[in-house]
């Protein structure tokens, strides 16, 4: 038994050894290469993404303060015009 063992082992081993082999080595797939170039790329967006995300955060907050405004405006001359009808002449 133990001669077949032994043979059954090594040839599982030779297989396992063929099949890694035969396995794409990582330095030449094409994902692996296209991650290499994209990495360093993807590394420097954070800051200004996150200035941007920043503007645009406190220009909306400018826009809804104007548009808040306008809106008081309007509630403002619409009072007026009602307590204040303009007479016809």
């Amino acid at each position: 038994i133990c001669p077949a063992v032994c043979r059954s082992h090594c040839r599982t081993a030779k297989d396992a050894e063929l099949l890694i082999d035969s396995l794409p080595r990582e330095e030449s797939t094409a994902a692996l290469q296209v991650c290499i170039r994209v990495k360093p790329i993807v590394v420097q967006l954070p800051a200004p993404l996150a200035r941007q995300v920043h503007f645009t955060y406190k220009l909306q907050y400018k826009i809804q303060t104007a548009l808040a405004d306008i809106a008081q405006s309007q509630l403002k001359t619409r009072s007026r015009a009602h307590t204040h009808p303009l007479t016809e002449s």
